[in-house]
């Protein structure tokens, strides 16, 4: 069974490149793990809502955070390695970035 298709960024006259949900959602959680105090759910379901827009992406991430550790900080550098990440994966812009953090955890 295939994933549900979510962007399609570049049309060639070979054909076109499709990236994944599952691809999407990969490259998200890799990021979230590379910020320092900030942990990636996965008993809430979607922890990770990608939505594509005409103008580039809405991105919505639920995350808990390390017990001790600076919420705004790491809630900032969540959105801004998220962001980074998937605009040099993609080449498309994130529109909209919304950091939820669900708690704290040890």
């Amino acid at each position: 069974m295939m994933d549900k298709v979510i962007v399609e960024t570049h049309s060639y006259p070979q054909g076109e490149v499709r990236i994944s949900e599952q691809a999407l959602r990969s490259i998200v959680n890799s990021a979230i793990g590379a910020v320092p105090g900030a942990l990636v759910l996965t008993d809430i379901h979607p922890a990770i809502r990608i939505e594509p827009t005409s103008s580039g992406l809405n991105v919505e991430v639920r995350i808990a955070v390390q017990y001790g550790a600076p919420i705004g900080s790491v809630s900032q550098n969540v959105a801004d390695t998220v962001r980074s990440k998937l605009e040099y994966a993609l080449g498309l812009a994130v529109i909209h970035i919304q950091v939820l953090v669900q708690g704290t955890r040890r």
